[in-house]
């Protein structure tokens, strides 16, 4: 009864201005890949209805958004990592000097394993002067990262 019913009143609408060209297309090919029969009558009846018919026509494009295991792992620990270095901060308030120090390596690491996924390159030329000795550090990429969470340690906490 419900299919007379959409069935008397279709005629009556212009889907073809009310629905876009690629509107149904992965619908379309849904039904294609999956069903066994049926799928020349409805292509032809989706034409009889003016409707576009182009995911029968085409094949679907692979995505470019796929990640590889390894960008999938790195994002996995990255946000693990981040999650734990929140969850210590919210119950350490006052950090001694061993824990803020044991904190900042950790989100070093962390950040740095994130960066590893984002295409595109970070540089520094790092030199300076510790204790009487000096230092210079060239990194790219997400050792560039991590020695910037290093290095440059954020507000401390007193």
């Amino acid at each position: 009864m419900l299919k007379q019913l959409f069935n008397s009143h279709i005629s009556h609408i212009d889907l073809s201005k009310a629905i876009s060209e690629k509107a149904l297309t992965n619908t379309q090919r849904i039904t294609v890949q999956y069903s066994k029969k049926g799928v020349p009558e409805l292509k032809q009846r989706f034409k009889d209805l003016e409707l576009s018919t182009n995911g029968f026509d085409t094949k679907a494009t692979k995505s470019e958004f796929n990640l590889s295991m390894s960008d999938r792992l790195s994002l996995i620990i990255g946000g693990v990592g981040l999650a734990l270095i929140l969850i210590i901060s919210l119950f350490i308030p006052s950090p001694t000097n061993w824990q803020q120090v044991v904190l900042r390596a950790i989100l070093s690491l962390t950040i740095g394993i994130l960066i590893s996924t984002v295409p595109g390159f970070l540089h520094i030329n790092l030199t300076g002067k510790i204790l009487d000795n000096r230092y210079k550090i060239i990194a790219t990429g997400s050792i560039a990262a991590f020695v910037i969470i290093y290095m440059f340690n954020p507000a401390f906490v007193s």
